[in-house]
């Protein structure tokens, strides 16, 4: 003979399955995993910059080779004499070739138009080996 057992709610048998989860085993984890990661990673950005050593000169002073070039609206001033343009740059063209890198000031006169300087700059970049750079007093 079988026996028949009544049938059991379903309700009872999900209340006996389900049991309380505790929070505090869980959050214990999650923070020790955050000081693990916070331990374990850098902030930091490590980077190589390449730096070159100092170029070999020939030992001449820097100030051999600096021209300064005051910028005036109709004219330009080397070494206190007034010129045009054209003949200033027919007198460095000698020194360009001697030098093997010379140092160009431009100073642009109280009043001359930015567009004078940058026209007088691009006439002296057509020189070859020029380093211009152009400045707002000389010392």
């Amino acid at each position: 003979m079988t026996q028949a057992f009544p049938p059991q709610p379903l309700a009872s048998k999900l209340a006996r399955r389900r049991s309380i989860i505790s929070l505090t085993p869980l959050i214990d984890v999650v923070f020790i995993l955050l000081v693990f990661f916070m331990l374990a990673s850098s902030l930091q950005q490590y980077r190589s910059i390449p730096m070159g050593g100092p170029a070999e000169t020939s030992g001449q002073p820097v100030l051999d080779e600096l021209v300064v070039i005051i910028v005036h609206q109709d004219h330009v001033e080397i070494g206190g004499d007034s010129m045009p343009l054209t003949s200033a740059l027919k007198r460095l063209a000698p020194a360009q070739q001697q030098s093997a890198s010379p140092r160009i000031l431009l100073q642009p006169a109280p009043g001359v138009s930015f567009q004078r300087a940058v026209t007088v700059l691009d006439e002296l970049n057509t020189i070859a080996r020029a380093d211009v750079s152009l400045v707002n007093t000389v010392n």
